[in-house]
C-alpha cells in the first residue's frame, strides 16, 4: 500500500519519527511525506537543516516549495510539484494534516 502524507509539521526531524516508526513496524507500507522546504513562524524561520535524514527504504520525506508559509490555513504547495509526486507515488491513501483555526 502507498500512503501519501502532507503536513507542515513534518519539516522537523522530531515530528518525522511518527512516520518512520510506522514504516519500521509495517515494512509492506510505502510512506511518502510532503513538507514545506521552510516554515515561517512568528519569531523565526524553520528550515530543514538535516535534509530528511530520516528517509528509509519504505518511508521518504520530500520538501516542496510553498507559498504563504507560516499561515496554517492559507499556505499552499506548488501544484506542479504536488502533481509530480502524486504521479510518481500513486497513493492508495492520502492523509492531509491541517492546522487549527485561530479564533
Amino acid at each position: 500500500m502507498n500512503v501519501l502524507v502532507i503536513g507542515h509539521a513534518y519539516i522537523t526531524p522530531i515530528n518525522q519519527t511518527k512516520w518512520t516508526e510506522l514504516a519500521r513496524l509495517h515494512p509492506n507500507i510505502n510512506i511518502t511525506v510532503i513538507t514545506p522546504l521552510e516554515w515561517q513562524t512568528s519569531f523565526f524561520l524553520v528550515q530543514n537543516a538535516t535534509p530528511f535524514q530520516n528517509n528509509q527504504k519504505n518511508c521518504q520525506f520530500i520538501g516542496v516549495k510553498t507559498y504563504l508559509t507560516g499561515n496554517e490555513q492559507l499556505y499552499f504547495y506548488t501544484p506542479f510539484s504536488l502533481a509530480k509526486i502524486f504521479w510518481k507515488t500513486k497513493p492508495d491513501v492520502i492523509h492531509v494534516e491541517i492546522g487549527r483555526a485561530h479564533v
